[in-house]
This record gives C-alpha cells, structure tokens and sequence, in this order.
C-alpha cells in the first residue's frame, strides 16, 4: 500500500518545510482568502503572521540551544565518571601493593581529597553549563516577545 499524506511526501523526496516556508505559505494563502475583508484585515493579518513567525523562530532556536546544552552536560558528565572511574582502579591496585596500614590509610586519605576537590569542581561545571543552558533556551524566547510588545504598541497608537 502506498504511503499517503506527509509520509508519501517524504518518500517521493519531497523534503519537509522549514517553519518559515511554511508561514510565507499560510500567509499568502490566508491574505489570498480575506482579500475581500479589505485592507485593515490585510494589515492585521500580516502582523499576527509576523509576530507567529518570530516566536516559531525563537522556538526553534531556544529548542536548538536545549539539545546542544543537554548534549553538552552529557558529555561532561561521561568524562567525569570516565575519570573517577579510572581514579577508583588505580587506588584498588596501589592498595593491593601497600605493605602496612599507615601506607594504606595515606592512599586511601589522597584519594578521599582528590575525589572531594574533583566533585567540587564537577558540581561548579555543571552549575555553569545549567545556567548557560537556560540562558541559551530562554533568550530566544525574551526577544520575541520584546519586539511583539513594541509593535503592538505602535499597532495600538495608529
């Protein structure tokens, strides 16, 4: 059975649209349709699809930034195990070659101090990639409305 709507699209090559394309669409096909409205709901029209073009596009972006944070945390998240882990073996094989307690103790006290420093520093890495992540996700998001706000305004004054 051959597939239809969308998924047929995408089969024959037909790539899907951006979300720019697809609002110049909408518009020109809704501006086609309230032709007969006239020209103050031509002007109204056209500003809504403005500012629903911009928050798509600042959606898109703030969706972006999320991924690439999350990717980012991910991954030093993985580098820091991977090196706790290897921290953790080696301190297992210099206890199996200590010859009395004290020397045992040491080890055990270094290892104790590096860890506490490392997850200390591994706690302030991932504070600041959090609070870069949510910047990157929720400055796009600021701009839009900043600039709807003022072009209200001036569509309110006119």
């Amino acid at each position: 059975m051959p597939a239809t709507g969308f998924a047929g699209k995408l089969s024959k090559g037909v790539q899907p649209l951006d979300g720019t394309e697809e609002i110049e669409m909408t518009a020109k096909r809704t501006t086609r349709s309230s032709a007969s409205a006239g020209p103050a709901a031509n002007e109204q029209l056209a500003t809504m699809t403005a500012w629903q073009g911009d928050a798509l596009n600042a959606a898109t972006r703030a969706g972006q930034a999320y991924a690439q944070g999350l990717v980012a945390l991910n991954q030093e998240l993985m580098a820091f195990m991977q090196s706790r882990w290897r921290h953790d073996v080696e301190l297992g094989e210099s206890l199996m070659h200590c010859r009395d307690w004290q020397a045992a103790a040491d080890l055990q006290r270094d290892w104790l101090a590096e860890a506490s420093r490392e997850y200390a520093d591994e706690g302030r890495k991932l504070f600041e990639l959090g609070s870069t992540l949510m910047r990157d996700c929720w400055g796009p998001m600021e701009k839009p409305s900043a600039a709807g706000a003022e072009g209200k305004a001036g569509a309110t004054q006119s």
